[in-house]
């Protein structure tokens, strides 16, 4: 009988604004880059997502949030056998901001 080591390892961590501000609700996706499978995970109130039981691979991870633009860490690997922290902080995205304004009247 053969046995053969298995090594998986996961991955924790927080999506964050650029004051570090936490972003629930943020979908991040986790693509492997050998077999193409992906898995997907939400952010928590927190912002915190996770991904366990990975196998030693590299993986390409994406976040996706409305008002924010979408950001790509392509070619990351884990380190089997342990918790690995990638901490994730999309940009803001585009805004567009709408502004009302009522005739002021002029006294002469």
């Amino acid at each position: 009988m053969a046995a053969q080591a298995q090594y998986n390892g996961s991955i924790r961590g927080v999506v964050t604004d650029p004051q570090s501000a936490a972003i629930p609700g943020a979908t991040v996706t986790l693509t492997n880059a050998d077999t193409g499978q992906r898995q997907l995970s939400t952010s928590s109130n927190d912002g915190i997502y996770n991904f366990n039981a990975l196998p030693p691979a590299h993986f390409t991870i994406t976040v996706e949030k409305d008002g924010f633009k979408k950001k790509v860490l392509p070619q990351v690997q884990i380190i089997p056998e342990q918790l690995n922290s990638i901490y994730l902080q999309p940009e803001p995205g585009d805004v567009t901001t709408t502004v009302s304004a009522s005739p002021i009247p002029l006294q002469t």
